[in-house]
């Protein structure tokens, strides 16, 4: 039995990543920013992304919140299986 979705190999900051993708589009800032930190492993990286998250208004952060907390107990379900 897997402990954690870490143990899973599954990187959080792609999941992150994705599902801003998906709801905001993979050509605005915030994403480009973090496909860049995904990329890099930067921590600058990773603060660019954040100030463009945090700069949205509240309802993309929101539903972009939902949508990763959905995904993250998907993958501890299946995992749990």
């Amino acid at each position: 039995m897997v402990d954690s979705i870490f143990e899973a190999k599954v990187e959080p900051i792609r999941v992150l990543l994705e599902t801003i993708e998906e709801i905001i589009g993979p050509e605005t800032d915030v994403a480009r920013y973090m496909a860049k930190a995904v990329v890099s492993d930067d921590a600058l990286d990773l603060m660019l992304a954040q100030t463009a998250f945090d700069e949205l208004d509240s309802s993309y952060r929101q539903e972009i919140a939902a949508s990763v907390l959905a995904r993250v107990r998907g993958l501890i379900k299946m995992r749990a299986a």
